[in-house]
């Protein structure tokens, strides 16, 4: 990684400091600044006495800002200042993402590429959300385990997990590097990994298991999903297209039937399981196919983690329901990385466009005066997405194929 690199993202970083907007989604500030009162009047263990729906992971960096600022007071009055953390992890993910680029001639255009494009810093910027540090842990548990680094891999992939819930859809990809990964080594190898993830796992949760709150956690933990009985939290998907002009999947429940007596949350995730199947045959089928015949173990390349990575984030965010407009944002990293290694650049494109139009319709940081205009419109941003997804598919079945000739 060039010297230079850091100094630009040094500097951007100091840049971006002295000027963070002081704006952001209502609802989510509004939590962490409840969430902060509540961490400095009890202890830590009993955050979850309120309406408390993340995961410890945050929870510590809240602690951490509270600790910093003196008081819940002070805290919330400086909320800004928590898009800081999340500003480091984005330009982390940058530079780790370079590190992994297989193009050095064309670095600096690509650090600018995602340093300076509007869209990427957007949800932490003007959101205030978070999704850019699990991203990051997940990358970096890609790097690792692409270099068979098993312990740190396996520790980052927690530490993501940890923070974000969703990041549960890449379990796929992470486990098969474990697995290829310790292959034909040692059983104390196995064990080292798998001590190192439950000693990390035991740490975390340490305050709740001496407190004995733990089953309040785990009840956030299984609560992750139906949180939000809607068709669509926002997200401008698969049900946009769907659905007449004239229905809202914002305000229709997703337990309600659809066809043949399934319900709206039964055909998201149906289709997202449909589309996943799809995706690894056409990308790994092949292989898989003739290792079969070969009896060999099947070789896969870096690219395919990426492009698996980033269909994986795709398909999540497109088919299923209760999606919130943030939830394709670990798709930045797999397929910008797919992109400034493939050469392919259009559907990186595609997706900032459609993943800015997406968030800027629902949070509105701007103030425009035209959101009544074509491109603000759920089903033109729907289509991109649409768009998007059938070519990556065609890109799965291209790479797929190119690997067996």
């Amino acid at each position: 990684m060039p010297r230079h690199l850091w100094w630009f993202s040094g500097g951007l970083l100091l840049l971006l400091a002295f000027n963070l907007p002081d704006s952001g989604h209502g609802f989510d500030l509004s939590c962490w600044s409840a969430w902060m009162t509540q961490l400095d009047t009890r202890p830590f263990h009993r955050i979850y006495d309120i309406d408390c729906n993340y995961l410890p992971g945050y929870l510590y960096l809240l602690k951490f800002h509270l600790w910093m600022t003196g008081s819940a007071e002070a805290a919330s009055h400086h909320l800004h200042q928590l898009k800081l953390y999340t500003l480091l992890f984005d330009l982390g993910s940058i530079l780790l993402l370079l590190s992994m680029s297989n193009n050095p001639q064309r670095i600096n255009l690509h650090w600018g590429l995602f340093a300076f494009n509007a869209a990427y810093l957007y949800n932490t910027l003007n959101w205030g959300q978070i999704d850019g540090i699990p991203a990051f842990f997940v990358l970096l548990s890609l790097k690792f385990l692409l270099q068979k680094h098993t312990v740190g891999g396996s520790m980052a992939y927690l530490l993501a997990l940890n923070v974000k819930l969703q990041m549960i859809i890449f379990a796929p990809i992470i486990l098969w590097l474990l697995w290829d990964a310790l292959r034909g080594k040692p059983l104390r190898m196995f064990l080292r990994v798998k001590l190192a993830a439950l000693g990390l796992q035991a740490l975390l949760i340490l305050p709740f298991l001496i407190g004995g709150t733990v089953v309040p956690l785990w009840r956030v933990v299984i609560g992750s999903v139906g949180y939000f009985q809607r068709v669509s939290m926002n997200a401008f998907n698969f049900w946009y297209l769907a659905l007449p002009e004239s229905v809202n999947p914002v305000e229709l429940d997703d337990r309600a039937a659809w066809f043949g007596g399934l319900s709206y949350h039964q055909w998201g995730m149906m289709l997202l399981l449909i589309s996943g199947v799809l995706c690894a045959s056409l990308l790994f089928g092949r292989r898989w196919k003739a290792a079969i015949s070969n009896r060999t173990f099947p070789a896969f390349l870096p690219d395919d983690y990426l492009l698996a990575g980033a269909m994986l984030s795709l398909l999540f965010f497109f088919f299923p329901t209760q999606m919130h407009e943030r939830y394709s944002h670990p798709a930045w990293l797999f397929l910008g990385l797919w992109c400034i290694r493939s050469g392919q650049y259009m559907p990186f494109i595609v997706f900032s466009a459609a993943y800015y139009l997406n968030m800027e319709m629902v949070l509105r940081s701007l103030e425009l005066s035209n959101y009544n205009a074509f491109f603000f419109q759920p089903v033109f941003i729907a289509s991109l997405y649409g768009i998007l997804v059938a070519y990556m598919f065609y890109a799965s079945a291209l790479q797929g194929r190119r690997a067996t000739t």
